[in-house]
Formats: structure tokens, sequence, C-alpha cells
């Protein structure tokens, strides 16, 4: 682990998207496992920029070296030493020397060792995690993230944000929480140079999810129907475009009927539709 990196003036904000943050200011310690220290540095910057940026020096950050080691030690000291209120890790992957985390036994040494801290010195733990590759129908559920039940179970709050098809855009979700109620409202953020903007509630997700590829393909039927059409009609379109199996243009027809840009009538009945929000919204 590299030498701190000590800032002396930082104030967090009123608000994060649109939502109060209460309590007002934290003392945290932020430790990067995977970006090195140079990018860490020009990250806090561009972050620094977007904010009114004054008051006591109540953040610390510590960058980790590329080697495979488990960082609850100098944690624990680095606690000990600043007194954070908030310890932030990005990421759990590079966090520790275990290597599986599909494995309780692996996992459990994770849990536990947060655990210590957390409870040692009463301070608040935020964990940076990553999604598994693939299960992308999971969206944002908590089993797309890495590691066993052990540490799912672990979480007492979890956020999800995902990328979609559309460049600087992302979905949010508060996905878990215990023993309070929570919103589970899909929130569209917008990122634009390192700083989120709130631009509205989702719907319907999934026309966010499919590829441009595939949108592409099924705009090109779409096109060339009538604002209302019928499973015959998109057939009929769809074999004049595409040398492919009648069955393919029906498994077609079934995916975009479940995302904004069509509406489904009745039973083999279809109305175009627009999106809940519009791409030139979005900038």
């Amino acid at each position: 682990m590299g030498n701190p990196i000590r800032f002396v003036s930082c104030e967090w904000e009123k608000d994060f998207c649109g939502n109060r943050i209460k309590g007002g200011s934290r003392k945290v310690l932020f430790i990067d496992t995977e970006i090195g220290q140079d990018e860490l540095l020009r990250r806090y910057h561009k972050i620094k920029s977007k904010i009114d940026w004054k008051g006591d020096d109540n953040i610390i950050m510590m960058s980790k070296g590329g080697t495979t080691m488990d960082i609850w030690e100098q944690t624990e000291k680095m606690i000990q030493a600043y007194r954070p209120e908030v310890v932030i890790i990005d990421s759990m992957y590079n966090a520790t020397s275990v290597s599986d985390f599909s494995k309780s036994t692996g996992m459990s040494k994770v849990t536990d060792a947060l655990a210590t801290l957390k409870d040692k010195y009463g301070v608040t733990i935020l964990i940076i995690a990553h999604f598994n590759k693939g299960n992308d129908e999971q969206v944002t559920h908590i089993d797309r993230i890495q590691g066993s039940a052990v540490f799912k179970n672990s979480i007492e709050f979890q956020i999800c944000m995902i990328q979609t098809n559309i460049d600087d855009f992302n979905i949010f979700q508060v996905q878990k929480t215990r023993g309070v109620p929570f919103d589970r409202s899909y929130i569209g953020l917008k990122w634009d140079d390192f700083w989120f903007t709130t631009k509205g509630i989702i719907e319907d997700i999934s026309d966010y999810l499919v590829t441009e590829h595939k949108k592409k393909k099924w705009t090109s039927v779409l096109e060339d129907l009538p604002d209302r059409f019928d499973t015959k009609d998109w057939l009929n379109v769809f074999n004049s475009k595409f040398e492919m199996s009648e069955r393919t243009g029906k498994v077609w027809l079934k995916e975009v009927s479940r995302t904004q840009m069509v509406d489904k009538i009745s039973h083999g009945v279809y109305e175009k539709k627009l999106k809940l929000i519009e791409e030139n919204e979005i900038d």
C-alpha cells in the first residue's frame, strides 16, 4: 500500500441526483485497489472541480499496488491513525488474496474482516463490487454480483448501476435495504465528465438494454409497417428484409414488444410506441 494522499479542503454536496444528503460532512478513508495513484488523483481533481470544495480535511486516500494481498491490516492502521467515519473500498476483488468468490469458505474471510473493522471502530463501510459477466437479463439483480451467498447476505444496503445502449447514460436502482422500505424505481443518470445528473424515472428499461445492432434491425422492420399492425404484417416485412426463419421473426416481435418501441394491444395486434425518454432529451 502506498503512502496516504491527504487533501485539506473538502465538504460534501448537499444532495446527490436529487436526493438530500443528511447529516452533513463525514471523515472518509478512500482505498483504491485497482486504478493506481496517478489515475486516482486525476479522477479526484475532476470530481473536485464540480463541487464548491471547502472546509476541514476530512478525506484521506490511499492506493494499493498491483500485487495480490489483503488490505485489512493496512486499513486498520489507517483507521486507527485518522479515525474516519466512512471507509470506501474500490474495488472488493482487488482488496483480498481470496481468488474464488463463489466459495463460502473464501468469501467468509472477506466478510469477517469487514465485520471486524465495522464493529471494532464503528465505521460505515462502502464497497464497490462488479457484476459477473453474462446474465444480462437479470439487469440489477443482487445475484449478478460476484460473491457467494455469504457476501450477499451480509449486505445491508445495495445500489446497482448498469450501462445502457446510449452513450454516457446509466440506470441506477436500490436493490436491497435491511429493515426499512425502499423505492425500487429505475432512475436514469446522465454521465458528463465525472458527474452524474438525474434525467428521470424509467418505466420500462428493456429498450435501453437492447444492443444498437438489434435495435436497428427492429427499426428496419418497423419503418415499413403502419402505426398499427399484426403478426402477419410483421412477418411479411421481416421476410422481405431478412433471410431467416419465421421462428426468428416471431422471436424478434416478442422481444421488441417488451420495449418502449412497440405496444401490444391485444393478441397478435401491435402498435408503434415512443420511448419514455427520448435520446435527444438526455443530452
